[in-house]
């Protein structure tokens, strides 16, 4: 019998949520790139300063494509966390993963979504939303 690799068996784990993970994956990795351009700003902002550049529009230009890549890495951070939350959830969930992971924790899935579902909204007198259990559980 060939042993199957590590990757063919998160694949099957996976089932129909396969495209969530690539997506989460590929957003990670531009993310990670993403992260890494102001750092070749400051360098060329550090030698610009070394040769006695005195525009500002230069320098504000530098910072705020930095920001604008922080902000990139933040977005794509924040999509590719969804992405994977979202694709276990269903996966564990019963969505389409194998039986043993479905039987293994289904029970406990259940009683999750049951009691995250009754749960009441209400607001107390600083304005604040809460959130409080229902007093069947």
């Amino acid at each position: 019998m060939k042993k199957r690799s590590t990757i063919s068996w998160v694949l099957e784990f996976a089932g129909r949520k396969k495209s969530f993970y690539v997506g989460s994956v590929l957003a990670a990795i531009l993310g990670a790139a993403v992260s890494f351009v102001p750092y070749l700003i400051i360098a060329d902002v550090v030698g610009q300063l070394i040769d006695g550049n005195r525009r500002p529009g230069y320098y504000i230009g530098a910072f705020l494509l930095m920001a604008l890549c922080w902000i990139v890495r933040v977005t794509l951070h924040s999509v590719s966390t969804t992405l994977s939350h979202v694709a276990t959830f269903s996966v564990l969930g019963g969505g389409s993963g194998p039986s043993c992971a479905k039987n293994s924790l289904q029970s406990r899935w259940d009683l999750f979504w049951t009691t995250t579902a009754e749960a009441t909204r209400t607001s107390s007198s600083r304005g604040l939303t809460q959130w409080r259990r229902p007093l069947h559980t």
